[in-house]
């Protein structure tokens, strides 16, 4: 059996998704290849992957495309490497998974068949428009004041609340497995969007603590 597991941080597009450097990985071994991008995860067996090759746009090469026959996944997937595209691919042939025609580990084969049929994204779609309607709901209201009623120093007020409330989603998906497992589908785990949600975190954090600073010199 062959033991190495390849493991790269780099770019990639999903359907109309797309992620930039260091917000997806790819992961592979003999027996599967998984693709990370924010809010999403795609897992593949070997059986699943027609071809591993350069994706060309133009008269470039910009990364490698995924060719597959999941009919739960969408397409393209383009994974964009730090590195050379076909050093790569050749190190994911290193792998053993292009062209492993073993049968897969029965508890292994499940697995991944039941996440592919969750499809891609690793969130609840209930759960994703509660937080949206919720962001919307508090920044909305300020907008509207600013650019309507022309009062521009509410716009701090409304950046607070947003940001403020995607913080606290965040620590909360962070710190609470419950929480994780109301939010998440079933059988996914915090490492399928945690990269994101650190990203996240980390920006709305920047946005508060402006919006604060902004509104004490104001």
């Amino acid at each position: 059996m062959n033991t190495y597991q390849f493991k790269q941080t780099g770019g990639a597009r999903y359907a109309l998704l797309s992620a930039t450097w260091p917000l997806a990985t790819l992961t592979v071994t003999e027996n599967q290849l998984i693709l990370n991008l924010p809010l999403c995860t795609l897992y593949f067996r070997p059986a699943d992957v027609l071809s591993i090759e350069p994706y060309n746009r133009g008269f470039t090469t910009n990364g490698l495309i995924i060719n597959h026959t999941v009919p739960h996944y969408k397409t393209p997937v383009v994974f964009r490497p730090s590195g050379d595209v076909r050093e790569t691919i050749g190190q994911i042939a290193q792998t053993g998974f292009t062209g492993n025609k073993k049968t897969l580990p029965i508890e292994l084969d499940t697995t991944i068949t039941s996440l592919q049929l969750q499809g891609g994204f690793a969130m609840k779609v209930p759960a994703l428009i509660i937080i949206v309607v919720i962001w919307n709901a508090l920044a909305t209201p300020e907008l509207y004041r600013v650019v309507v009623q022309n009062r521009p120093q509410d716009m701090f007020m409304g950046m607070r609340l947003a940001t403020g409330f995607m913080v606290l989603i965040c620590l909360t998906l962070i710190l609470s497995a419950p929480f994780q497992n109301l939010v998440l589908k079933e059988g996914r785990t915090f490492n399928d969007i945690g990269k994101f949600i650190y990203f996240l975190l980390a920006i709305c954090s920047i946005m508060f603590l402006v919006s604060l600073s902004i509104r004490g010199i104001a």
